[in-house]
């Protein structure tokens, strides 16, 4: 549990010279799935190919975290959104776009 932790500038990612867990096709270097980021802090956190399947983030800081290649194993839950039919992540990590039931598209700075 990381609830209300201060995470900013964490590395959940790949470190110089580590190996990640897993064949080819699963590569991840940190797998904290089930975990809970309710309120946490994890501005700036470096969490590309982390694992985070089943996480709770609810309220958390995500400005500027980097999620590339990052498996969530669900969709997460965009407050504000109604029934969400499918969510990108930008080329750059600094938006998701989501789409609604009734073809409403709004993108989310993280």
């Amino acid at each position: 549990v990381f609830s209300g932790c201060d995470l900013s500038n964490a590395t959940l990612g790949p470190v110089a010279g580590a190996e990640a867990v897993g064949t080819a096709d699963q590569r991840h270097f940190m797998d904290v799935s089930g975990g809970v980021f309710d309120k946490a802090n994890l501005s700036n956190a470096l969490l590309t190919h982390a694992r985070l399947e089943s996480c709770a983030f609810e309220a958390a800081n995500l400005r500027g975290a980097n999620f590339q290649s990052v498996e969530l194993g669900q969709l997460p839950m965009l407050l504000g959104a109604e029934a969400v039919t499918s969510v990108c992540v930008t080329a750059d990590g600094k938006h998701v776009v989501s789409r609604s039931w009734d073809n409403t598209v709004r993108v989310w700075s993280l």
